[in-house]
């Protein structure tokens, strides 16, 4: 049985996931500016449903890269990967772009949730099959023995206020109120809405993170929901 892993810029995990399944990969073309979502998501959708392979089955990243699918009308099944905060935000929605995404929602065959939380969440709206797995196979740290007896805090993600990095920064000022000795690093896009000052290491991408995960003694990852 083929499948295609369709997806925009792929996360490292996610990627890694669809290859240990043996995903073939269609990365998704921006023809139209990614600047107004409503009109360039249904519109790069279309436009990527003329060229989108046939397959069997079609295993979106995300509700964003399931435009494609859900535009080429299919016969093969079509699976969802719920690891972004769409549906949090649902409630939030104006009633036509609620029921549009539902609709394309409910045109899918079944859902891979990354946690219980987004699963029972998603059940809500749907009535699909819905699976829960941890698809992270990151490359294996457990070989690294960080100091124990540090103030240092690590913190790895991407430029999403929902992963909480805003409110952690906060919390160190804080703490460093009282002792200076606090400090948070911070790898990844995240840097890109944080300047470095006193305490508040901004790196951006780092090659070798097993300097960092060495020197700290506790990694914070406070996002708003486990499935950011």
């Amino acid at each position: 049985m083929n499948c295609i892993f369709v997806t925009n810029r792929p996360n490292y995990c996610h990627r890694r996931f669809a290859e240990s399944i043996r995903c073939s990969f269609y990365h998704v073309r921006h023809f139209v500016r990614e600047d107004i979502p409503l009109i360039s998501l249904p519109l790069n959708g279309m436009l990527n449903a003329r060229i989108l392979p046939d397959s069997e089955v079609y295993f979106a990243e995300s509700i964003m890269d399931y435009y494609p699918v859900y535009y080429k009308h299919t016969k093969g099944k079509k699976i969802i990967l719920i690891a972004e905060d769409t549906l949090s935000k649902l409630n939030k929605m104006s009633n036509i772009k609620r029921n549009y995404i539902l609709k394309i929602f409910n045109s899918c065959d079944g859902f891979i949730a990354i946690s219980e939380s987004s699963k029972n969440l998603l059940l809500n709206y749907v009535k699909k099959p819905v699976e829960m797995a941890y698809p992270f196979p990151h490359k294996e740290f457990f070989h690294i023995k960080s100091m124990l007896d540090t103030k240092n805090v690590l913190f790895i993600g991407r430029n999403d206020k929902s992963k909480g990095f805003m409110e952690l920064v906060n919390a160190i000022k804080i703490l460093r109120r009282g002792d200076r000795r606090w400090n948070l690093y911070l790898i990844g896009e995240c840097s890109k809405s944080i300047k470095s000052e006193d305490g508040i290491h901004s790196l951006g991408y780092v090659k070798n993170m097993e300097p960092y995960m060495k020197m700290c003694t506790y990694f914070v990852h406070p996002a708003d929901a486990d499935f950011t």
